[in-house]
């Protein structure tokens, strides 16, 4: 394994998500699709969701419209402190999109979601950048670089990046500024980690980067 450096902006409950409230959702994603087009080898999104949570009985007429413009969903039940959720939700396809922002912005309990799973390329050959295919797997539940953007009652992106330099050296903080000039959020200084080979596994040191301040 060489080196390599990570980016770890995940769930809010961890301190690591970016909220992105007060900006259109169809502002974000044309922006999230811009970034992907442009620096990573995803042509298109790996999983578009849609949800509705129901937690009374007056929500046929809404469970309709969306069976009307989605087709038939998969519903799963749960109870929350006494409360019980129904779940609604629908897999789409990225000609989808524009309709299902529409109608979440109608109604808050609809929440959809858009997850970009991708290697980075470089700007300039479009090819992704060498050594990201031999990246270990540190969190089983992510991909080795991914965004998860999630608008619902708020709207946040969830960033897990992995970077196959080996230093923070200039071409990483060359690439890293690209990185920065061409999201919607602000990348935090200070949730960097280098990575180095031990002998208990990938071990990994925090760097700061000051130049994101």
């Amino acid at each position: 394994m060489e080196n390599f450096i990570s980016y770890s902006g995940l769930p809010i409950s961890s301190g690591g998500a970016h909220k992105v409230n007060g900006r259109s959702a169809l502002d974000i994603y044309d922006s999230l699709s811009h970034f992907t087009s442009n620096l990573t080898n995803a042509d298109k999104p790996s999983r578009l969701t849609l949800e509705f949570e129901s937690t009374d009985d007056n929500n046929a007429r809404i469970i309709w419209k969306l069976i009307l413009a989605f087709g038939l969903p998969k519903l799963s039940l749960s109870n929350y402190i006494g409360t019980r959720r129904l779940i609604w939700y629908w897999t789409l396809r990225t000609g989808s999109i524009n309709k299902a922002i529409k109608l979440q912005q109608q109604n808050q309990n609809i929440t959809f979601s858009v997850l970009w799973c991708f290697y980075f390329t470089d700007l300039q050959s479009k090819q992704a950048i060498p050594g990201q295919e031999t990246i270990p797997i540190i969190d089983p539940r992510l991909y080795n670089s991914q965004i998860y953007w999630r608008v619902g009652k708020t709207s946040t992106i969830s960033l897990w990046f992995t970077l196959p330099f080996k230093e923070l050296d200039t071409p990483a903080i060359n690439y890293i500024k690209l990185l920065q000039a061409n999201l919607p959020v602000k990348l935090s200084s200070h949730h960097w980690r280098l990575w180095r080979n031990s002998k208990t596994g990938p071990s990994p040191k925090k760097l700061n980067c000051d130049f994101l301040a």
